[in-house]
């Protein structure tokens, strides 16, 4: 894979486990941190960066996504 792919993968990933989690009673002002920590981890896991430095930047840039994301869709969703 390539980088974009393992970030659309990782992004998509975070999504999922981040909904997952929220059912389980987190509370949401938690749940961006949790996305960034599940990004970097995911990045780490995978070596995407191919450093660690570079790893947490994209795992940043994750994690960061997959909260943009969901914020973005509920946003539109709750335009009337």
């Amino acid at each position: 894979m390539t980088i974009p792919q393992e970030l659309t993968t990782i992004t998509s990933a975070i999504l999922i486990i981040v909904q997952i989690i929220k059912g389980v009673g987190i509370p949401k002002k938690y749940l961006p941190l949790v996305s960034l920590a599940l990004g970097i981890a995911g990045a780490i896991a995978l070596n995407v960066g191919g450093s660690i430095m570079g790893n947490i930047i994209l795992g940043i840039m994750a994690g960061g996504s997959a909260s943009g994301l969901y914020d973005a869709g509920s946003s539109i969703k709750n335009i009337k």
